[in-house]
């Protein structure tokens, strides 16, 4: 099992991939984007999903990112 050390690295490196995707999170207000999951992982994961869906609401749009969003989940 990884170090509580390197799963925060771990999760650095997610977060920088996420923000070098999208720039302007970089740019954002700042904000607090919980994730909740059976393990710091899978909260992780949850949490980076949501700032992703976020992100995209706003580059697309609410109406847009709704009709797309079960394409956009494949």
């Amino acid at each position: 099992m990884n170090s509580p050390r390197e799963r925060i690295a771990a999760s650095a490196r997610r977060i920088a991939i996420i923000c070098s995707l999208l720039p302007s999170l970089l740019h954002a207000a700042p904000s607090v984007i919980t994730g909740v999951g059976s393990d710091e992982e899978t909260a992780v994961a949850t949490a980076l999903k949501e700032a992703v869906r976020r992100e995209l609401v706003q580059i697309m749009g609410e109406s847009n990112y709704t009709k797309n969003s079960q394409l956009l989940e494949s």
